[in-house]
């Protein structure tokens, strides 16, 4: 911690706070998991690989395509997997500007 100038202090960043808790694919096995169970009861075939190379909005978007939209439970079980990834995944990332501007906004949806 240093003076923040104004009589307070202010924590500077070190290496274990930018350091990731969680891997990426740590942090999207829930939405993987979710998905390769909806696509076994359905008896739909896709290769491990392509599902290891998706991110996190199309894995949400498989989800939701796979299963029933007006079945709460299945939006509850969606939100409950959305929602572990994000706790995976949160934390402090620092990078130049270039590297952060250009990020997966979730899936299919205008940004404006």
């Amino acid at each position: 911690e240093v003076s923040d100038g104004k009589g307070g202090k202010k924590k500077i960043a070190s290496v274990d706070d930018v350091t990731p808790k969680f891997s990426r694919n740590e942090q999207l096995a829930p939405l993987r998991n979710m998905l390769r169970n909806l696509l076994k009861a359905k008896e739909i075939s896709i290769e491990e690989e392509i599902i290891e190379g998706m991110g996190f909005g199309d894995l949400r978007d498989l989800i939701l395509a796979h299963g029933n939209m007006l079945d709460p439970d299945h939006i509850k079980k969606c939100n409950k997997a959305e929602k572990d990834f994000w706790m995976n995944a949160q934390g402090l990332d620092l990078a130049p500007s270039e590297k952060k501007l250009n990020f997966d906004c979730g899936g299919q949806q205008w940004v404006y």
